[in-house]
C-alpha cells in the first residue's frame, strides 16, 4: 500500500514504518476461511484486533471453540 502524499495519519504505519492495513483471517484444518476481519490500521496490536472481531464474540458466546482443548507441545488452546 502507498500513502497518498496529501494524507498523513500515523495510525496507518506499522512498527517497521510501512503504511499498512491489517487483515485477520481464521481458517480451519482444510484452509477454509471461517472468519475475516479487515481494515484495522497498521499500528493496532493483535490483541485489540482479536478482541474486536466477530470470531472473538462468537467464542465468548460459546458458539465457537467449544470442543476439547487442543494441545501441541507446550501450547494449550481451549
Amino acid at each position: 500500500m502507498y500513502l497518498p502524499k496529501n494524507e498523513t495519519n500515523e495510525a496507518w504505519y506499522d512498527r517497521y514504518g510501512n503504511y499498512n492495513m491489517i487483515i485477520q483471517g481464521i481458517v480451519d484444518a482444510n484452509m477454509k476461511f471461517l472468519d475475516m476481519n479487515i481494515g484495522w490500521p497498521g499500528s493496532c496490536n493483535d490483541k485489540r484486533i482479536l478482541r474486536n472481531s466477530g470470531f472473538y464474540r462468537l467464542c465468548q458466546g460459546r458458539e465457537r471453540l467449544v470442543g476439547q482443548p487442543f494441545v501441541h507441545e507446550d501450547l494449550s488452546i481451549q
